[in-house]
């Protein structure tokens, strides 16, 4: 039943490690879409270079497109401040920044902008779009998403 399957998928993706780099459409394009369904891509978007391939080729394949953008309270509104050390949590390099009033503002007109690209791209190829936190949980998010 669909009940059913909700819960499988719910726990197999409980389960799923994330680390590392994947090539977002090369991982999508390795699975062979026989029939029209729902592709749900969970990802933080920060390499879209190649998302309206994706897009495109799902759309081809008959997929209704759900893209959940989970971003870390800290990435939607940071709060620091000074001289920071930060470490990229997927490729383990080092970045030393100086965080003041004019880059925070820069970076959330960036973060801003981005988010407009992405919503522009997702109503292109009519994608529902999600945006939402690390602190929410992932049955809230599909829950909502129903509303």
């Amino acid at each position: 039943t669909g009940r059913h399957n909700y819960y499988n998928m719910l726990k197999d993706l409980s389960e799923v490690r994330f680390e590392g780099y994947t090539g977002l459409c090369s991982a999508i394009k390795k699975y062979p879409f026989k029939y029209k369904g729902v592709a749900v891509i969970i990802s933080d978007f920060y390499e879209v270079d190649e998302l309206e391939d994706v897009l495109k080729y799902l759309a081809y394949k008959k997929q209704e497109i759900i893209l959940i953008r989970i971003l870390s309270r800290e990435e939607i509104n940071p709060e620091l401040m000074g001289a920071l050390n930060l470490l990229d949590c997927e490729d383990n390099n080092s970045y030393k920044v100086d965080v003041n009033g004019t880059l925070l503002n820069d970076y959330k007109k960036a973060y801003e902008e981005f988010n407009k690209k992405l919503s522009t791209l997702a109503m292109k190829y009519q994608a529902k779009l999600v945006l939402t936190s690390t602190e929410e949980s992932f049955e809230k998010v599909l829950l909502d998403m129903g509303r």
